[in-house]
């Protein structure tokens, strides 16, 4: 008659000297996925292609300016997002002058009427709401000829 032996478990293993070795992960174990690295993504999306703007923001103690600073090359594309940032800027301090310096920056001619003052305001117009009045100065960027 032969009788079957229980089968070790891991502490029982261990305490005999023998070794375990896994079976692999549990069946209900999602398997795993091999994800591309992101820094390699990152670098063949087209904002990556020194098309990304530098900003820094600076206001005095009493917020009655605020100052955004702006390097790299602006396109149509990261135009946006300066909108917003300017947007921002306004509704921190609500009537305070705000100046865009645009003199570190490089910009296509081809935007040269979006970068004005003006089409600054106009977009920003519909946005704002019943805030008070944006006190926009824009320094032009230096423009690059395609």
């Amino acid at each position: 008659m032969t009788t079957s032996a229980a089968p070790k478990t891991a502490s029982s293993a261990l305490l005999d000297g023998d070794s375990v070795q896994p079976d692999g992960p549990p069946a209900d174990t999602p398997p795993t996925v091999r994800r591309p690295d992101r820094g390699a993504a990152m670098a063949q999306h087209p904002s990556s292609v020194g098309q990304k703007l530098q900003v820094l923001i600076t206001a005095d103690t009493e917020l009655r300016s605020v100052r955004i600073i702006v390097h790299g090359r602006m396109t149509s594309v990261n135009l946006h997002g300066l909108d917003l940032v300017v947007r921002r800027a306004g509704a921190l301090a609500p009537g305070s002058d705000v100046v865009l310096d645009l003199s570190g920056a490089q910009a296509w001619e081809s935007i040269r009427d979006d970068v004005s003052t003006t089409a600054f305001v106009v977009r920003l117009a519909t946005t704002m709401g019943a805030c008070a009045p944006l006190n926009l100065r824009v320094v032009p960027p230096h423009y690059l000829q395609p």
